[in-house]
């Protein structure tokens, strides 16, 4: 499903109340975990796969389960050695897997 322009405006409408209801019923801690929440989880994952094919809903659901599940498992799994080596870890697999995806679209194209 491509998302049209009111589509999108609705998209950060919903974002925005969730934000605001977290905002009001938690304060100022309740709002950084919302923007903290897309600014870790959801953006660099959906920077990852943003020249695929994928349609605009796919995107943002591969995203979300990318940014909850496999980089954070990425880093719990090397963390057993570092924290910050598991940090270190997820982000260069986060960084190579754009890499390699950008190269391999630049090759079908």
């Amino acid at each position: 499903m491509k998302l049209d322009k009111e589509k999108k405006i609705v998209l950060w409408a919903v974002l925005a109340l969730f934000a605001l209801f977290f905002t009001v019923r938690f304060g100022a801690i309740g709002f950084r975990v919302i923007a903290g929440f897309v600014l870790i989880y959801l953006i660099p994952s959906y920077f990852l796969i943003r020249h695929t094919s994928l349609e605009d809903d796919e995107k943002i659901f591969f995203s979300l389960f990318i940014g909850i599940s496999i980089i954070p498992s990425i880093t719990y799994a090397v963390g057993f050695v570092s924290l910050r080596l598991g940090i270190i870890a997820s982000a260069l697999v986060l960084l190579g897997a754009g890499y390699i995806i950008k190269k391999l679209i630049k090759k079908e194209d």
